[in-house]
């Protein structure tokens, strides 16, 4: 069994972290990066450019500061999303900020699942 696990922290600007991941395991390769994003809304071409240039299939983002209800939502995602990329995400459902997300090559299969639980300490999808 072959596992092998590589991470890289790579500071962008103030306050916007990525943490890269390769994860190698049985011969299945994915490229995954954590974002903690503080808004993607500002920096959604950077986001786009790095899931290209980084080659990545997965990217998990935290503090989205995204809702649904945002009139500008469908073009964020629009532009977040790579041709053959996917978006889900939810967002936080009390005050502002918040919010967690997946972009996603669409070559996976992922989809968001519902859990009889509902914490109020944390946010999950």
């Amino acid at each position: 069994m072959c596992f092998s696990l590589f991470l890289i922290i790579v500071r962008l600007s103030t306050n916007f972290h990525i943490m890269l991941r390769t994860l190698d395991y049985l011969s299945l390769m994915l490229n995954i990066a954590v974002i903690n994003a503080q808004s993607i809304r500002p920096k959604v071409c950077c986001l786009h450019d790095t899931i290209i240039d980084r080659g990545l299939d997965v990217v998990f983002l935290t503090e989205t500061w995204i809702k649904q209800s945002h009139g500008d939502y469908g073009m964020l995602v629009n532009q977040l999303c790579p041709d053959g990329y996917a978006f889900i995400d939810k967002s936080r459902k009390t005050k502002g900020g918040g919010g967690i997300g997946v972009v996603y090559n669409k070559k996976l299969k992922m989809s968001s699942i519902s859990v009889s639980a509902h914490p109020t300490s944390f946010e999950w999808l």
